[in-house]
């Protein structure tokens, strides 16, 4: 485990704002990795991530509204942080949901291991952001069945638009 404090700062760039810097000696351990990480923050917030890229080949930890919330820090706080890598087969958790129907479906199960990483993840994030178990398992139907009718050709826009429709029988 790897163990760092950082403060929160803000990057000028329409893509990311508020993250963590990642010191070099820490970065370069995960150098040939994908750079997937588990990390605990201030001790007790558990939270899945990866180290990004923030210019000049220096890594970040991005801090999304939601997390810097559960964190309650802003701009300018200090963060600890512990990180080991995250060796799990997505590099981050699986809602049973999604399993039960991976088991239920083969054809959906092989359709979505034909997608990268990045997107086998987007998927298993949106479904997992259900509150209740069946809110969940109807997205992640919806997810799936949208996967079989393009035949794993993923667009996002396409796919939103899929979920709201079918969601809507």
């Amino acid at each position: 485990m790897i163990e760092i404090t950082a403060t929160v700062s803000m990057l000028d760039s329409s893509v990311y704002g508020y993250h963590l810097p990642v010191p070099q000696y820490v970065s370069d351990q995960f150098k040939n990795t994908d750079r997937r990480l588990m990390c605990i923050f201030n001790g007790g917030v558990q939270h899945n991530c990866a180290l990004m890229p923030s210019g000049k080949g220096a890594y970040m930890i991005t801090l999304h509204i939601a997390l810097r919330k559960k964190l309650n820090v802003d701009l300018g706080d200090v963060v600890k942080v512990e990180m080991v890598k995250d060796d799990s087969e997505y590099g981050m958790p699986v809602r049973e949901e999604l399993k039960e129907l991976f088991e239920i479906d083969p054809d959906a199960d092989t359709i979505f291991h034909t997608l990268t990483k990045g997107k086998q993840r987007s998927l298993i994030y949106m479904i997992s952001q259900g509150k209740r178990s069946e809110t969940r398992a109807k997205k992640a139907v919806s997810i799936l069945e949208y996967l079989k009718t393009v035949n794993g050709k993923l667009d996002f826009r396409e796919l939103n638009q899929f979920v709201k429709n079918y969601n809507a029988l």
